[in-house]
C-alpha cells in the first residue's frame, strides 16, 4: 500500500475489511491529501483523527461506523473543534472547499459508491 500511495495527493480506498485493521497509517500519505474511504476499516483510527475536513455523502450517515465517525466521536469528546464536517453536495456545488487533509467517507451500496467517487474526483479535478 505504501508503495502505491507514495507521492500522491489523492487516494481512493476500496479496501473492505471484516474488522478494523490499520493498513493506512500516518506517515504513509503527504500532509495535503484527499482520502476517499469507500471500503471500510483499512484507515488507522489514530490517523483518521488528523484530518481537518470530514466529508460524508449525507451528514446523517456520519452515525454509521467508519474511521471518520470514530475520529469525530473522540475529537468531540476532547472538545477539539479544529475540524469541519460537511456534506459532499456542498463541495460539489462549491459552497464548501476541501481542507488540506480531507477525509471523504462514502457509505452505501459499493457500485453506487464507486460511481459517486468518480464524480467527486472529477469535480475536485483529481482525475480527467
Amino acid at each position: 500500500i505504501e508503495e502505491c500511495v507514495k507521492g500522491t495527493d489523492a487516494v481512493i480506498d476500496l479496501i473492505s475489511m471484516p474488522k478494523p485493521i490499520p493498513l493506512v497509517k500516518e506517515g504513509m500519505l503527504p500532509e495535503r491529501v484527499t482520502y476517499i474511504d469507500v471500503g471500510k476499516n483499512a484507515l488507522d483510527h489514530e490517523f483518521a483523527m488528523k484530518f481537518d475536513t470530514y466529508v460524508f455523502d449525507s451528514v446523517e450517515l456520519r452515525k454509521l461506523p467508519s474511521p471518520a465517525t470514530f475520529a469525530l466521536s473522540i475529537r468531540t469528546m476532547l472538545a477539539e473543534r479544529n475540524f469541519r464536517v460537511v456534506e459532499i453536495g456542498d463541495i460539489l456545488t462549491g459552497r464548501e472547499r476541501p481542507g488540506d487533509m480531507t477525509l471523504i467517507t462514502v457509505l452505501g451500496v459499493p457500485v453506487v459508491d464507486a460511481a459517486f467517487c468518480q464524480i467527486v474526483m472529477r469535480k475536485l479535478s483529481l482525475i480527467a
